[in-house]
């Protein structure tokens, strides 16, 4: 089955992929060190030649002027060499999970190397080779194999639900945080459920009905948002959630955020839109009980991901990916269908979608890995830390999860 549109991220699949490649490498040499002059000084002793004779005063003036002339300043040795952020190089390595019946994985969270929760529905035979209705939510990689895991939760009605989350969001190691309907947090293995949603038996909703979590964002866990279909929005603060307004009844699709930054300023931002009708794009400012359009979305095109650099600086996938610097807008690239933008920072920047297509800039140049490449794919979910990259989605009716890793 190809999957280039869904209810939740509903774009055209009409149009083929751009090439976008980088016509040159960059290479980093080392500066070598300046070249010491040889010296040596010979010992003198009084001279037999009647030709030559030295005073004391003349050895001591001609010794000093051959150890100044030997001098020269040694360049300061070279740092101890960092993370290389700066390398189109990985090694890939493609996944193809589950059994088939529109199995799909819909988001990602690199914990660490040998670590990594992908969330979404992943269906699988039974021991009679059928296919088991009940998919499991989570597949975790160990370092060495995806391993599948059901994330069950009690509803308020006191049954068990079995849960598929739309998205994942680590705090830590010891802290997941998952949306799926409601929002659910996974702490030292404890599971807490956290039923913001509104459904039949639910005795304390602040969202309406048809409003479901999508994606997590969060600085910690006492400032965490979470939006979702219909304009939901909610903020955390570790103790209760409020409902915040948003003034629109668009689906929202991504929300991303900085820690402080210059001036003690934060940033988090919203990216959603209207998929019926393709209208009411929107890339919205959120803080912990307003949102405010302080960017603005000229553009007639669907929003679709959204990530901020530690410095601040904003960029929007969608049908092409977008930068917003210096109070405008600029085209990034003109790539078609980009579900997700994430990076490190400026010189370590991924996008994801359509086609499987993975591009990636190095603070120079932009790149796109056509050995990734697939008619049926579409990616959905993307992480990425200095030396590691992760997306997942589906191709096929199953799931497909690319890794990438710096050599």
């Amino acid at each position: 089955m190809c999957r280039h549109e869904d209810a939740h991220s509903a774009f055209p699949s009409s149009f083929a992929p751009s090439r976008v490649q980088a016509p040159f490498s960059l290479l980093h040499t080392r500066p070598e060190r300046s070249r010491r002059p040889v010296c040596s000084v010979l010992s003198c002793q009084p001279s037999t030649y009647p030709f030559f004779s030295f005073s004391l005063t003349s050895v001591y003036l001609l010794l000093s002027t051959l150890l100044l002339s030997c001098t020269s300043p040694t360049p300061p040795l070279p740092p101890p060499p960092g993370p290389d952020t700066t390398s189109h190089d990985f090694i890939w390595h493609i996944d193809t999970l589950g059994d088939g019946n529109s199995s799909v994985l819909y988001d990602v969270a690199i914990i660490n190397d040998t670590t990594i929760w992908a969330v979404g529905e992943i269906y699988v035979r039974d021991s009679s080779g059928q296919i088991d209705p009940s998919a499991y939510g989570i597949s975790k990689w160990d370092g060495r194999t995806w391993k599948y895991e059901r994330l069950s939760a009690i509803a308020p009605q006191g049954y068990i639900s079995n849960l598929w989350p739309r998205a994942v969001f680590a705090l830590s190691k010891d802290e997941i945080w998952f949306a799926a309907g409601g929002v659910h947090r996974v702490k030292y293995g404890t599971l807490t459920s956290y039923w913001i949603n509104s459904f039949p038996g639910n005795p304390a909703p602040i969202w309406t009905e048809g409003q479901f979590a999508q994606r997590l964002w969060g600085s910690s866990s006492t400032n965490l948002y979470v939006v979702g279909t219909q304009g939901a929005i909610a903020h955390f603060n570790g103790t209760t959630w409020q409902r915040i307004e948003s003034g629109t009844s668009i689906t929202f699709t991504d929300i991303s955020g900085t820690n402080p930054i210059s001036g003690g300023l934060s940033a988090t931002l919203v990216v959603g839109s209207d998929f019926i009708s393709h209208s009411g794009n929107r890339v919205l400012s959120l803080s912990a009980d307003a949102v405010t359009d302080t960017l603005g979305w000229p553009m007639n095109i669907v929003p679709a991901g959204v990530w901020i650099d530690p410095s601040g600086m904003v960029y929007v996938s969608g049908h092409g990916l977008w930068r917003y610097e210096n109070g405008a807008w600029h085209e990034e690239l003109t790539v078609t269908l980009l579900n997700r933008v994430r990076g490190t920072n400026r010189n370590n920047i991924f996008t994801a979608g359509s086609y499987c297509t993975v591009a990636q800039f190095n603070g120079a140049s932009w790149k796109s890995y056509q050995e990734l490449w697939r008619p049926d794919g579409v990616l959905r979910g993307l992480a990425v830390t200095d030396r590691m990259v992760v997306a997942v989605g589906d191709a096929g009716g199953k799931v497909i999860a690319i890794r990438g890793n710096r050599p």
